[in-house]
C-alpha cells in the first residue's frame, strides 16, 4: 500500500512517531570540516584503538540532519537535546568526533557537509518516508523532513569516498520506520483471526496460534525491506568494510508508543470499533468498548511479535553475510533494560527512574507552545493545515530541549524522550553495550 493513500488517522500516528511533520524553516549549519569524521585530542582513544566510525540509519542514529530548528524551539536531534545520540558516542569511544553527513529539509536543500554520519530521521530501508516528495532534496528544498532511505544513504558515501576500509567501523540499523509505517494494517489483519478465533470457537486463541497469525501477516508486508536492509549490508561489505556492526530493531512492544495510552493502541481503536460494530459482527456498543479494551492490552506484546518477526526475516535474508557482521542485540538489550511481565527491568541500575511509563520531554507542552506559535502567526501555518494540527507535530523529540524537560535532569533518568526515542542517558548506556558487543568480537576493548 501506498503510505501517502492511507487514511488520515493513520497519517496521524506516524506523523507524531516518527518526526515532526511541519514546514517550520530551517537554518542550515556552515558545512563541517574534516571528511574523515575529526578526531579526539587523545592518541589513545578509550577502546584502545583508533577507528573511523560511518553510521547509516534512522533517527536513533541521527546526528543532526534537521538542526537547528528555528522559531524557539531548541532541539535538533531525537533525543533530549543537546544530547548525544549512541553512534556520537560510540564513534568518541574510537577516537572521532561524529557529525552529520548531510543537513537540511524543512524548507532547506539538503546539503553534504563532510561527516561521516548518513542517518536521517524517518528513514526506511528503502524508498521514500510518508511525508516525503519525490523531488530530489539536494537540489530541490524539502518542506519537511528528507528521510532519505539507507539505500541512498549508503549510495552517497559511496559517491564521495569510493569505498570502505579496514580502519572504519561501519554501523548500520535501520526498519523501524518501515515497521511503523504499517503498524496498523498489519495489527489489523492479526486482531482479525484473533477475533473470528474467540467469537467463533467461544475460546480465546492460543499463544502459538497468535504466533503463527503474527508471523503471516507480517512477512508478507516486510520482508521487501528486510531483503533490503540485507542488500545495504552486502553492499557495504562488498565494497571493502571488515568490521560492520548490524543493530536490530530494538522491541517497540516496550516503548511508551505501544503501552497504554499510547499512539498504537489509539490508532487500533477506531478501525475496530468501525469493525465490530458492522457486518458480520454487529455487536452493540456495550459489548465493543469491552473488547476493544481487551484487545488494547495485548497490543504491547503484538508489536513485540511484529518486530521479532522482523528481525528474523532481516537475519534470514543475511544468509551467510550474517558471519561477516557484528550482531547488536538492541532487542535484547531494550528488554532487558525495561522488563516484561515476569522479569524486573534493570534501568534502577543504571541511574534511571522512570522506565517507560512517561516520557523526559513534555510533549503536551510542547505542542501547546507551539500552536499558540502558530495562532499569534496563521502566515507560518503549513497550507492545509490548521493551527492546531501543525502545532501537534512539534510534540517530538526533535524539538527537545532543556526548556522543554519534564524536571531538570530527566534527560538522564528518563529512559525515553518522547514515545519513542531514547533519553541523553539511554543513548549513553546503550552505547556502553555496543562497545562492549564490539569487544567480544575483537574490535577495541570493552568500557571500564
Amino acid at each position: 500500500m501506498n503510505m501517502k493513500q492511507r487514511d488520515q488517522r493513520h497519517r496521524t500516528l506516524l506523523r507524531t512517531t516518527q518526526i515532526a511533520i511541519a514546514s517550520a524553516a530551517f537554518a542550515l549549519l556552515a558545512a563541517c570540516g574534516g571528511g574523515g569524521g575529526g578526531s579526539s585530542a587523545s592518541d589513545t582513544p578509550p577502546s584502545g584503538v583508533k577507528m573511523q566510525v560511518v553510521s547509516f540509519g534512522t533517527s536513533l542514529s541521527d546526528a543532526g540532519t534537521y538542526q537547528p530548528i528555528l522559531l524557539g524551539f531548541g532541539g535538533g536531534r531525537f533525543t533530549t537535546n543537546p544530547g548525544e545520540v549512541w553512534t556520537q558516542k560510540v564513534s568518541e569511544y574510537f577516537g572521532s568526533t561524529m557529525t552529520a553527513a548531510y543537513q537540511g529539509g524543512f524548507g532547506s536543500v539538503l546539503q553534504a557537509t563532510g561527516g561521516l554520519n548518513y542517518a536521517q530521521g524517518g528513514a526506511w530501508v528503502t524508498g521514500l518516508g510518508v511525508d516525503t516528495t519525490d523531488a530530489n532534496p539536494t537540489t530541490t528544498p524539502a518542506p519537511g523532513p528528507t528521510e532519505m532511505p539507507l539505500t541512498w544513504q549508503v549510495q552517497q558515501y559511496l559517491s564521495q569516498h569510493g569505498s570502505f576500509n579496514a580502519n572504519q567501523l561501519v554501523l548500520v540499523e535501520g526498519g523501524a520506520n518501515d515497521i511503523l509505517n504499517n503498524i496498523t494494517p498489519i495489527l489489523l489483519t492479526v486482531i482479525g483471526e484473533m477475533l473470528n478465533a474467540q467469537l467463533t470457537t467461544g475460546t480465546p486463541p492460543t499463544a502459538a496460534q497468535v504466533a503463527t497469525w503474527v508471523q503471516a501477516a507480517t512477512v508478507p508486508v516486510l520482508q521487501s525491506s528486510a531483503a533490503a536492509l540485507a542488500g545495504v549490508v552486502g553492499q557495504i561489505l562488498q565494497n571493502g568494510a571488515t568490521h560492520v556492526a548490524l543493530m536490530n530493531v530494538p522491541d517497540i512492544g516496550v516503548t511508551p508508543l505501544a503501552q497504554a495510552g499510547g499512539q498504537i493502541q489509539a490508532g487500533i481503536s477506531g478501525p475496530l470499533t468501525a469493525q465490530l460494530s458492522a457486518p458480520p459482527y454487529n455487536l452493540p456498543a456495550a459489548e465493543v468498548a469491552g473488547i476493544v479494551a481487551q484487545v488494547q492490552a495485548q497490543i504491547p506484546a503484538l508489536v513485540s511479535g511484529i518486530v521479532q518477526t522482523y528481525n528474523g526475516t532481516v537475519t534470514a535474508a543475511l544468509g551467510s553475510a550474517a558471519n561477516d557482521v557484528i550482531a547488536v542485540d538492541s532487542y535484547a538489550w531494550l528488554d532487558k533494560l525495561i522488563g516484561n511481565a515476569t522479569t524486573t527491568g534493570t534501568y534502577a541500575a543504571q541511574g534511571f527512574t522512570v522506565g517507560n511509563t512517561d516520557t523526559a520531554c513534555d510533549l503536551k507542552q510542547m505542542a501547546n507552545d507551539a500552536i499558540g506559535f502558530y495562532t499569534a502567526n496563521p502566515a507560518a501555518i503549513p497550507a492545509g493545515e490548521t493551527a492546531e494540527a501543525a502545532g501537534t507535530a512539534f510534540a517530538s523529540s526533535l524539538f527537545c530541549s532543556p526548556a522543554t524537560l519534564k524536571a531538570p535532569n530527566a534527560d538522564q533518568t528518563y529512559v525515553f524522550a518522547d514515545t519513542i526515542h531514547p533519553a541523553t542517558h539511554t543513548h549513553e548506556v546503550f552505547a556502553q553495550f555496543v562497545e562492549q558487543t564490539l569487544a567480544a568480537a575483537g574490535v577495541g576493548k570493552a568500557p571500564q
